[in-house]
């Protein structure tokens, strides 16, 4: 091999030398790129973990300011509706109590009269006791999932909301199927009532007592339960129509409303109980007349 050739071949072998070094270096400070890189996106997702569950606990502790506020805002209504349960069985009591008093001391007062009047005051006091289990219940703050009917639900709120339907003059037309649901029943009722109770508050400024109703209607379609609750009050105005569901929004007087009830509904119904709640003006025929509301309906599905 000449002089040539070796130097050539040397200079080959060198220059295969220098690059191997070149790309063993750049793959030494790749490696250590990507070590570093990696080490970052670690802490960094680590970072994004600790936020995303910081973000969650804030929001769940939010939920539970809300509808611990929503369960005082409720509180403070249902003082008002058993005020207006309380007050005709109390009166009955005091008028019962009152001439028994009087036909006893004027010696007119038969043993049967006796017994009548006895028995009229226990069937009051009957009425007043459930009344109080009805509220107490609906207060309870237990998350238990039991099997209930819809229609005892409605009818639950129905009575806990008898006194002030009836004297607002409001008629409730029910038209329910039996359907079971295995679910929250306290945070059902919840709902329920909040809805019946927002259709009462509108129907309240609606001149014509003829012209006040309340359709509760439930039924099963799809494998879902389906509860609607619709108005004649006039309907929801369109341009609020997609803010209804925002926490704190409301038409109501500050003195009357929160902006909560419909706002913890919706939680409830979507997230406590994997259904869907939405809202719609409809038109409602009663004796001959068209009548425009608002209503609410419930999706819930059947197997949980």
């Amino acid at each position: 091999m000449s002089d040539t050739e070796k130097l050539r071949n040397r200079f080959e072998i060198e220059k295969w030398k220098t690059k191997f070094h070149s790309e063993h270096k750049l793959r030494e400070y790749a490696e250590e790129l990507l070590e570093t890189r990696s080490a970052e996106l670690c802490e960094l997702n680590e970072t994004l973990a600790r936020r995303v569950e910081e973000e969650v606990e804030k929001n769940r502790e939010k939920e539970l300011i809300l509808f611990q506020q929503s369960k005082m805002a409720s509180m403070g209504e249902m003082i008002g509706n058993i005020a207006h349960q309380w007050r005709q069985p109390l009166s009955a009591i005091s008028s019962i109590a009152s001439s028994h008093i009087v036909q006893n001391e004027v010696g007119m007062l038969s043993l049967e009269a006796s017994r009548e009047s006895l028995t009229d005051i226990m069937k009051h006091t009957e009425f007043l006791s459930n009344t109080i289990d009805d509220f107490r219940n609906f207060f309870r703050n237990d998350k238990e999932y039991t099997v209930f009917l819809i229609e005892e639900s409605v009818a639950t709120c129905l009575h806990i909301l008898a006194g002030i339907i009836s004297t607002n003059c409001i008629t409730v037309v029910r038209d329910i199927q039996h359907i079971q649901l295995f679910s929250l029943k306290n945070e059902f009722v919840q709902v329920i009532l909040n809805l019946v109770k927002n259709a009462v508050d509108a129907l309240v400024d609606v001149f014509d007592d003829d012209e006040k109703f309340i359709f509760i209607k439930a039924y099963v379609e799809n494998e879902e339960a389906h509860v609607e609750i619709t108005d004649t009050a006039g309907g929801i105005p369109k341009s609020i129509m997609n803010r209804i569901f925002e926490p704190y929004f409301t038409t109501k007087h500050k003195s009357q409303g929160t902006g909560i009830g419909l706002f913890m509904s919706s939680e409830i119904i979507g997230k406590h109980m994997k259904g869907t709640i939405i809202a719609d003006n409809v038109d409602t025929e009663v004796g001959g007349q068209i009548l425009r509301g608002a209503s609410f309906k419930i999706s819930i599905p059947l197997e949980y």
